[in-house]
């Protein structure tokens, strides 16, 4: 971990970092040939793994339908129907990112997309600008759990257990997270109207028709990918296939296809997949070498020896998660963590679907506190006029918030575990 660490601090990538540390643990352990073997062959192996396929499909889905232009439907339908709300237009910004959720598993594309869209218009509205940054900064992170989520799938492939159900897991937590940013709002903006004004209530027939077109575009898409993956009649693979086809279907529909949108399309989801390739490249390689190494099962030995009850060790990790989500970005968090913890949770004989919503939950913090708190910057990018003084102080409610989501799964595990329960596989 020293290792790692100096690497990271001279500024090479997490995903270079890990592979060459377990390179060098490899050869000190095995020889050189054999970490030489390993390294020619095992990035192949890793890569052209049939799970890790569905990871640009989830990313090329997002970035279909975000060329669709779903996400100015999405806001402006939440916002004809609760934008009268005491601070209706936070909610229907957290609303309108929930529902974005649904097809794009990346949370700083959600973030840009929202910046761009919903800043204004709130701004515009006279919503404190603390308020409006910290809102979109923190729901565009929902998209790490309600799925399709990248980082359920990584997760699931790290911790060796059934990404179906880890996906299909996701969906209640993130809309209690969901639920809880609009309550925590609703309740600011009552006692304090300034906060957020809410803006004039629309007929009924405007809220319907304002469901039209893309909204209900996203629901079939996502009623179809996942109700076939809840269904089990098709793996999360197959469902990312449909779901990209089915993005490519949105774009024609809404007569927006051109072959420079689809080109670009193409090319941020090569970008972006190649990034997170090569970490799960450098965190396999680096998991075996702690393997060969003992220390995980040493690690859990003395873990699980220890006079405490089983909660207590997971509160102790959520905390470590917490403190490194302060510094590092979600993927070298988990990378980093993982091969650490999983043995521990396995040996206390804990759910791994349970506490991979944990760990995500988590992770989602890890996207908005500061000093890192990739959302805010990525808000920061997008939306210069924007201090990153205001943005981290709308944040603070926000962190308050994931708290309470973590503590109520913690202690209630059936938020996660119910639908993955109902599954037929």
């Amino acid at each position: 971990m020293a290792a790692i660490t100096v690497l990271l601090l001279i500024k090479m990538p997490i995903g270079l970092a890990l592979l060459l540390t377990g390179f060098i643990g490899l050869s000190v352990i095995r020889g050189l040939n054999p970490g030489l073997d390993m390294i020619g062959s095992r990035p192949f192996d890793i890569n052209s793994s049939y799970d890790l396929a569905v990871v640009p499909l989830f990313i090329l889905m997002g970035h279909l339908t975000f060329v669709a232009g779903i996400t100015q439907d999405l806001y402006f339908a939440a916002r004809q129907w609760v934008g009268h709300l005491k601070g209706g237009l936070v909610i229907a910004t957290t609303l309108a990112n929930a529902a974005f959720g649904a097809c794009c598993g990346s949370t700083t594309a959600a973030t840009a997309v929202f910046g761009k869209v919903a800043i204004p218009e709130m701004l515009r509205q006279g919503v404190n600008r603390s308020l409006a940054a910290g809102c979109v900064a923190a729901s565009g992170s929902l998209s790490a759990m309600i799925p399709p989520s990248i980082l359920l799938v990584v997760y699931g492939i790290l911790a060796q257990t059934s990404v179906p159900k880890l996906l299909i897991a996701g969906f209640i937590p993130g809309i209690l997270q969901a639920t809880l940013f609009s309550l925590m709002v609703f309740v600011r903006a009552s006692i304090n109207p300034k906060l957020a004004p809410p803006v004039a209530r629309v007929p009924w027939k405007e809220r319907f028709g304002s469901l039209k077109g893309g909204v209900w575009g996203v629901v079939f898409l996502f009623m179809l990918v996942m109700g076939g993956i809840w269904g089990g009649l098709f793996t999360p693979t197959e469902g990312g296939a449909i779901g990209a086809i089915g993005a490519f279907i949105l774009v024609l529909a809404t007569k927006k296809f051109s072959r420079s949108l689809l080109n670009e399309s193409f090319l941020e989801t090569a970008r972006t997949t190649s990034v997170i390739f090569i970490i799960v490249t450098g965190a396999m390689v680096f998991s075996m070498f702690l393997s060969l190494s003992g220390v995980p099962t040493r690690v859990s030995q003395l873990i699980v020896t220890m006079p405490v009850p089983p909660l207590v060790i997971v509160l102790g990790t959520m905390l470590i998660l917490i403190a490194l989500g302060c510094v590092v970005d979600v993927f070298s968090m988990m990378f980093l963590t993982m091969p650490i913890f999983l043995p521990v949770m396995r040996a206390l004989d804990l759910n791994l679907v349970w506490y991979g919503i944990l760990v995500v939950t988590t992770t989602e913090m890890g996207q908005v506190t500061p000093p890192f708190g990739l959302n805010c910057f990525m808000l920061k990018s997008v939306v210069p006029e924007l201090s990153l003084g205001e943005i981290f102080r709308g944040v603070g409610w926000y962190v308050a918030m994931f708290f309470v989501s973590i503590i109520l799964v913690m202690f209630f595990p059936q938020i996660a575990l119910f639908l993955p329960n109902t599954m037929s596989r």
